[in-house]
């Protein structure tokens, strides 16, 4: 006896060395929650990839508060300090140059031949005649003598003319809507109780492990501030990604054990015996080695497709549920061949379409369900048969009703009712609205949005959306060139246009400039030294006070972009200048405050080298990409489901009952979402095309499989799905509460769908 018994579990032996094996490799495991895996490939992603080159996923915002103003500037220098010897920062502006106010209009007086336009020149005409030029001497006098001329003197001798007002007046915005004030050498808020610190991490904010190990530091940070009477609030992407990250483990920690032990305790009860734990026990061997083997293709394996791997035992089950059910009822492994192959193309095909997929997470699913659902498949084939030794029957259980057979009215009324459920939910089809806003899936919370409130109402920040336009460049001068090309595409667009090209054109404008600084002076300001050294002198300055002025009116000299990029705040000027990882400059930015819908067609003439991000236009534009995707992958499922049932069952009345199932649960999914006034998302679309997949299995075996034996698997099955998957209907993060809703209502109609009609369509009743 304990020979047979020996002998009977021996082939459990190398599954549970196998998955022991595949569980100590999960601690190294490396999880992400990267939005941009959430994304169809395509230029959807490119514009995103934009987004990140720029940095704004990059940056940290740091609102260090206190009403008292020497501990405000402690901590202001504190977080400062902390944040640079961290290392995960490849910059920290906290502190302000005092000489700030003064080194770009010096800067900008010695570059004027590079950087006057036309109406600079307007300008300089105007102030040719005598009149003007006396009066503009007698201006410069008195300013020079007044407080708020205090050490000028080097600007007014290299632009006595005033033009670099009329340049500086162009960069007003590059600060964006911020309001502040410098206070020594911090940027403080108006009402000076807040100091801001602006970081640029190593890594994107949005890679959770980056994030985690950021988090660290803030929670230190935060202690050391208040032993000193300051306060900190982080806004920017960090905040987002540590929500949803803090999340979605949350969700995994408590709803996955919470699921395995529904699913146990409800298969104890549906066998009345240890059988419902062995069946359990089946998939829970297959899913290790599965999240390992998708780990070891992918690399980095999303969070969401761990998670939905996991809960691949309420799918797995599903093969040693019907073996089960099917030898325990007598029938042959022959005879279950037609009905479990049929089942197994179907299931795991569906998930072979999610490998074409254009969204990262569907192939990382798409590979994981695949992995483990074949491997549950060969495990149910060997180890089912041990569950029902020859000699021994298990208890009985009645979870299904008998079959009876209806009459003709009650056919035709469960027939009706299905074929208005179906024609329904067709009709609601074009109703739907597809989300490409991804904030939809973002769990961040009223906290985060309190914080972005106050940072809003702290520093002004009117919290629009900008668009962002990358130009590109092999080095500094054809990315100069690119950006010129944009700021004469948005002439005219003052006040709403964030862009270093007035302070910073490329060759090509430069060339264009001096050879009109040149004609001017040699042409109309012919002579103009003499004139202003007169009325120089008449107003009380000396012969040579204007030198450096007139000898670039002779010979510009050379063009110092240096000099021009010194005088800017390193934060600012890394934010409009990006550089690639050997350090060169590659990117420059140009912000636009908002659109009056003709700027994309205006950038799209500039060609190569130009990228946008607009944000409204990129949430329309993956509106369109998820529903196409949901089309084309709900289209695939269906020929599949459709030619596999045709295929295996070969007369097309009975493929037609088999499918009568997947049309109930995708009838279902969208009724659902439309009746919601939601919005379909990726969640939606994976679990569509997996709903199909389970719900032709169970039309499969309603019509090959023998009538009272596959009814009860198909209701053990049915809940088991709905356990293992439905448990995330009650989870927080909005990714994996639409998995679990879109589950139950796909299955909740697929399970009586199978019961009552397919028979009714096959010709069982």
């Amino acid at each position: 006896m304990r020979g047979g018994a020996v002998k009977r579990f021996l082939p459990w032996f190398f599954p549970v060395l196998v998955a022991i094996i595949a569980l100590s490799f999960w601690p190294r495991l490396d999880l992400n929650e990267e939005v941009s895996d959430l994304l169809p490939d395509g230029p959807g992603r490119g514009e995103l990839v934009l987004l990140k080159e720029s940095g704004m996923l990059d940056r940290l915002l740091v609102t260090v508060g206190s009403e008292n103003a020497s501990s405000l500037a402690a901590g202001i220098d504190l977080c400062g300090r902390v944040l640079e010897k961290s290392g995960m920062f490849r910059q920290v502006f906290f502190r302000v140059d005092n000489r700030v106010a003064t080194r770009m209009p010096q800067a900008v007086a010695i570059n004027l031949p590079w950087l006057m336009n036309r109406d600079d020149y307007r300008r300089l005409d105007a102030l040719m005649s005598p009149e003007r030029l006396d009066k503009q001497m007698g201006r410069l006098f008195l300013f020079l003598n007044s407080p708020r001329g205090f050490g000028a003197g080097d600007i007014v001798a290299a632009d006595p003319l005033g033009l670099t007002a009329g340049i500086l007046s162009r960069t007003t915005g590059l600060a964006g809507s911020l309001r502040f004030s410098i206070t020594d050498g911090h940027i403080v808020s108006l009402d000076r109780t807040h100091g801001l610190v602006i970081a640029e991490s190593r890594t994107s904010l949005t890679d959770s492990a980056q994030a985690a190990g950021i988090a660290k530091i803030l929670a230190g940070l935060k202690a050391r501030l208040k032993n000193i009477g300051a306060t900190i609030k982080i806004t920017g992407p960090l905040p987002h990604t540590l929500a949803n990250r803090a999340t979605i483990r949350r969700d995994l920690v408590l709803l996955l054990p919470l699921a395995s032990l529904v699913l146990i305790l409800f298969l104890t009860a549906a066998f009345r015996s240890p059988a419902g734990i062995a069946l359990f026990l089946i998939p829970a061997l297959a899913a290790p080695p599965a999240v390992v083997l998708a780990a070891g293709v992918y690399g980095r394996l999303s969070s969401i497709a761990l998670g939905f791997g996991i809960v691949l035992l309420g799918i797995g089950v599903d093969f040693a549920v019907h073996l089960y059910f099917a030898r325990k009822s007598g029938q042959s492994i022959s005879e279950l061949a037609l009905p479990l192959s049929a089942a197994a193309a179907t299931t795991i095909g569906c998930f072979v379409i999610l490998l074409f997929s254009r969204i990262p997470v569907h192939r990382q699913m798409g590979a994981l369900a695949i992995a483990g659902l074949s491997y549950a498949l060969v495990l149910a084939v060997f180890l089912v048969p041990t569950l029902l030794p020859r000699g021994r029957r298990w208890p009985d259980n009645n979870l299904s009703p008998p079959v009876r057979k209806r009459g003709r009215a009650g056919s035709c009324f469960v027939l009706a009712v299905w074929v208005v459920f179906v024609v329904a939910a067709i009709l609601a089809w074009p109703g739907l609205r597809f989300a490409g806003d991804m904030r939809q899936m973002d769990a961040s919370g009223p906290e985060v949005a309190a914080a972005e409130n106050s940072f809003a109402r702290i520093w002004g920040s009117k919290g629009n959306e900008e668009v962002i336009i990358g130009a590109n460049g092999v080095d500094l001068s054809a990315a100069l060139d690119a950006n010129d090309r944009v700021a004469a595409a948005l002439a005219g667009e003052t006040g709403r246009v964030r862009s270093l090209a007035p302070i910073l054109p490329g060759p090509a404008c430069r060339r264009e400039r001096i050879a009109r600084w040149r004609d001017f002076w040699s042409g109309p300001g012919r002579g103009f030294g003499e004139k202003l050294q007169r009325a120089g002198m008449a107003n009380g300055f000396s012969a040579r006070a204007f030198a450096p002025f007139l000898a670039r009116t002779r010979e510009p000299g050379q063009f110092s972009p240096a000099a021009l990029l010194d005088a800017l705040p390193p934060a600012m000027r890394d934010f409009f200048i990006r550089k690639d990882a050997a350090g060169r400059p590659m990117l420059l930015t140009t912000f636009i405050a908002r659109d009056r819908g003709d700027i994309p067609a205006r950038l799209a003439l500039l060609g190569a080298g130009v990228r946008m991000f607009y944000p409204a236009k990129w949430r329309r534009g993956m509106a369109v990409e998820f529903r196409k995707e949901t089309a084309t992958l709900a289209a695939r499922a269906l020929i599949l489901v459709a030619l596999v049932a045709l295929v295996f069952l070969r007369r097309p009345r009975q493929a037609f009952a088999a499918m009568a199932p997947v049309l109930a649960a995708l009838a279902a999914m969208v009724l659902f979402v439309r009746l919601g006034s939601t919005a379909m998302n990726l969640m939606h679309i994976l679990m569509g095309i997996m709903v199909c997949g389970l719900s032709i299995d169970y039309g499969i075996f309603a019509v090959a499989g023998d009538r009272e034996s596959s009814s009860r698997a198909v209701s053990v099955c049915a809940v088991s799905t709905l356990v293992g998957f439905g448990v995330f209907a009650f989870a927080a993060h909005p990714a994996l509460r639409s998995l679990g809703l879109t589950t139950l209502v796909g299955i909740a109609a697929a399970w009586p769908t199978a019961l009552l009609v397919t028979p009714l369509l096959g010709g069982r009743c």
